[in-house]
């Protein structure tokens, strides 16, 4: 029975005999549980106006923006481990803030900043642990699979967990950011079993990270970029306001 057991968990998530991957799916699923996600637009109306969310959207939007380019940089000066936990460990206290929304305005905004900076710590930092994990086993080959079938399993924990959050919001309006809290507190706590993929230590300077950052701002302003620059942050932008930001506002307003 065990056995049998086993083989599904196999089958269901390649790669899990591999420590480091069988805590990327735990704690990936853990911090893709956003149970405030179908409704902490009308959570955050009841204390801000539309226009101030506007304001709010923009100035974190700009602040992820800045933090996501040396993000990189960052988990190769730390560690990705190290870098992975900053940045849940700032998604967790970020959401915490929010339910401080009824004695100030300025928790909305500081919580927000807060969590999305921790998104951009985190965006590449995972998926480089995870993918360092494998070369050190050299299982590299297998990497596709994986993050195919994370790219699978991720949506549809989000997307059940929203759905729940629903239910929950009907019983209490803080209940689902209370859930969110406690399942990404529980990813904090498990990514500190990670280990650090031993293929990619090496030391790295204050001097190198400068000096990497400048490289990149450098390769990003050259004239065949640069042009395209205006078009990629409008699109990029558009992307993250329609999916997750002030104009879903509205549309909750209208509908």
């Amino acid at each position: 029975m065990f056995k049998k057991i086993a083989h599904i968990y196999t089958d269901f998530f390649p790669s899990f005999g591999i420590p480091n991957i069988a805590l990327y799916y735990k704690v990936k699923i853990l911090s893709h549980a956003f149970f405030m996600v179908a409704n902490w637009l009308f959570f955050v109306l009841r204390f801000i106006s539309p226009s101030q969310m506007g304001v709010i959207e923009a100035i974190s939007f700009a602040i992820g923006m800045i933090v996501e380019i040396p993000s990189g940089a960052i988990a190769d000066l730390l560690g990705k481990k190290v870098t992975v936990q900053i940045g849940l460990f700032m998604q967790t206290s970020g959401f915490a803030l929010f339910l401080l929304a009824p004695v100030s305005n300025w928790f909305i905004v500081f919580g927000n900043i807060i969590a999305i900076c921790g998104f951009a710590m985190t965006s590449g930092a995972f998926e480089a642990l995870a993918y360092d994990s494998m070369v050190e086993v050299k299982q590299e080959k297998n990497y596709p699979v994986v993050a195919s079938r994370a790219g699978t399993i991720f949506p549809i924990v989000s997307i059940t967990c929203a759905l729940l959050g629903g239910l929950l919001w009907k019983y209490n309006i803080y209940l689902p950011w209370v859930a969110t809290i406690v399942s990404f507190s529980i990813a904090c706590i498990l990514s500190f079993k990670f280990t650090e993929p031993s293929v990619d230590t090496y030391v790295f300077s204050w001097k190198q990270f400068v000096a990497q950052n400048k490289l990149g701002l450098q390769q990003l302003l050259t004239p065949k970029l640069k042009k395209y620059l205006p078009i990629l942050f409008t699109l990029f932008a558009s992307s993250y306001m329609l999916t997750a930001g002030i104009v879903r506002i509205f549309i909750g307003q209208q509908f």
